[in-house]
């Protein structure tokens, strides 16, 4: 397809990427009686729409007649022609000219269909099937308001079926949201026309469609809301209480949550985790706020940790990663949070280990190989695997955090916590030179502290006078033996 067929979003998005001099570049390429031509219409057409903006209807016809024959410069075939017919159309609907807007319509779909059909590559067929999908609907709203809803029904399954073409990219999988959201509006109307006639099974699958399309794809929710409404209202003629009620979800939610947080406010912590428990559940109503589920999940475990009720801080923290692995995708920060509070309370090495591993491979998709929180959970490992004997693994992950701390260049990290867990590992593998190298990370981060723990500085300069004297180092064991003494002392 030349470029002078290039559907008009495209002619758009070219020249905002390659900017001033790459679109007179792309004039030049044209032709400049092509480039000139297609300047003068799209000049007419945004005059068009700012008159129709005005309510200046018999000037947005008149624009819009004169953006039809500048099109047709271009060949009567060229998808620009349809796309005016289109324009025109919907301005005579305004003028309560149905028979002329019926007739543009009519143009315009069969012009955009002859353009999908030579169509050359994926992006061109699938920004003229949104196109084409726009006039059916315009032709089906028409036959509506002239008392044929048959024919609505035909078109707007049509126009459905050509949005579901381009509904989706396919490279990635990623929807489209304009196409999404005109897709919602015609299933909703779809639906809507099924349940005035009383075709109840087909309206609740139009339903269904257009609001799992509305939680994919950030519609909003004040213009879901009709038709979440009309098939709630189906639902309870079938007994689905609990799946109406679940449509609400997101309300459900914020409710629940905004209740929790009063509670909180007043110190009330029974009322507290009835609502924090209340809106985990509402959230799991929908896919769509599911996320929402996994926060009050976690202040839940959080809140029970803190009245040590392990058991069922546990339970919720397992339940959270349930709901976060459903979700495939999302709330990965609440998963981490979760994910601590849970190895915390877990009760054996070998199950802390398969948290741990699980957080590790979370944690390198949240902040990237060469992170902190990375090199602290590897850390961590080294020190569950040294503790259940399997040096091997003990110090393949220790090595992985010492090598994230070095290409890092940390000196000092919070309280040197984590130095001081990984020269241990060091030191029982006996890796002597890392395990001087961390402990005096270690304690250059206690000494840089206003309030130092006067116990871990004496425990850092014990281990460095056995590494020391484990080095041959005497002198520098015997001043860290004595540093060691004065600090506990």
């Amino acid at each position: 397809m030349p470029t002078s067929e290039l559907p008009y979003g495209a002619i758009k998005i070219f020249i905002a990427l390659v900017g001033v001099a790459g679109a007179g570049s792309l004039m030049m390429w044209l032709g400049s009686g092509s480039a000139s031509t297609i300047r003068s219409w799209e000049i007419v057409r945004a005059s068009q729409k700012d008159a129709v903006s005005q309510k200046k209807l018999s000037e947005a016809e008149a624009l819009g007649k004169q953006a039809i024959r500048l099109a047709e410069r271009l060949g009567s075939s060229n998808y620009r022609v349809g796309i005016s017919h289109d324009d025109l159309g919907k301005i005579l609907v305004a003028e309560k000219n149905t028979n002329e807007a019926r007739k543009h319509f009519d143009d315009a779909e069969k012009i955009l269909q002859t353009n999908i059909i030579r169509a050359k590559d994926d992006v061109t067929k699938r920004l003229l099937l949104a196109d084409l999908a726009a006039s059916q609907r315009n032709l089906g709203l028409l036959d509506l308001s002239d008392g044929k809803p048959e024919k609505t029904e035909e078109l707007f399954k049509k126009a459905i079926s050509n949005l579901q073409g381009c509904l989706k990219n396919a490279t990635d999988g990623r929807i489209d949201c304009f196409v999404a959201h005109m897709q919602i509006d015609l299933l909703s109307q779809l639906a809507m026309l099924n349940a005035k006639v009383g075709r109840k099974v087909e309206a609740m699958k139009f339903f269904r469609q257009a609001i799992d399309l509305a939680d994919q794809s950030f519609y909003p929710m004040f213009l879901i809301k009709p038709a979440k409404d009309e098939y709630a209202r189906l639902l309870k003629t079938e007994n689905r209480t609990e799946e109406a009620d679940a449509l609400y979800s997101h309300d459900n939610w914020v409710h629940y949550a905004q209740a929790a947080e009063n509670a909180k406010n007043e110190e009330d912590p029974i009322t507290f985790a009835k609502h924090l428990r209340a809106a985990a559940d509402a959230a799991k109503g929908s896919k769509s706020t599911m996320h929402l589920a996994v926060i009050s999940l976690k202040k839940l475990a959080k809140l029970q940790l803190q009245q040590s009720n392990t058991a069922a801080s546990r339970e919720t923290c397992m339940e959270a990663l349930h709901v976060w692995k459903t979700l495939a995708g999302g709330a990965d920060s609440e998963a981490d949070y979760v994910m601590g509070l849970l190895i915390r309370q877990t009760p054996s090495k070998e199950n802390a280990i398969e948290v741990q591993t699980s957080r590790l491979k979370l944690r390198r998709d949240l902040y990237g190989q060469n992170d902190f929180h990375v090199a602290e959970t590897e850390t961590e490992l080294a020190n569950l695997y040294a503790q259940t004997g399997d040096m091997k693994t003990a110090k393949l992950y220790a090595n992985k955090a010492y090598d994230t701390f070095n290409q890092l260049r940390v000196k000092r990290h919070g309280l040197g916590v984590q130095e001081l867990s990984l020269g241990r590992v060091f030191e029982d593998n006996s890796d002597l030179a890392k395990a001087e190298v961390m402990f005096s990370r270690a304690l250059a981060a206690q000494m840089k502290r206003h309030k130092k723990n006067a116990n871990m500085i004496s425990e850092i300069y014990r281990h460095l006078a056995v590494v020391y004297q484990r080095q041959g180092k005497n002198p520098e064991s015997q001043r860290a033996e004595s540093e060691s003494r004065r600090w506990r002392e």
